[in-house]
């Protein structure tokens, strides 16, 4: 599988460029990435990326807060 993080409708990135069909993955948000609460992640075939799902919804990525 192919995770991809679209931003606004738009591709913003590659999470991982293959990683297997198990259920799960670990994922550390870099630092660069912007702000904001239009989000959305997609997994699609490695092979054919004509077959993919995405997030129903949008999520929000906010930097961490150091007190």
């Amino acid at each position: 599988m192919v995770i991809y993080l679209y931003k606004n409708g738009s591709s913003y990135s590659t999470i991982s460029s293959f990683t297997p069909n198990d259920g799960s993955y670990s994922w550390t948000i870099p630092d660069s990435y912007d702000e904001g609460s239009d989000y959305k992640v997609r997994i699609s075939s490695v092979s054919d990326a004509t077959v993919y799902d995405e997030s129903d919804a949008d999520f929000s990525l906010i930097a961490p807060q150091i007190y």
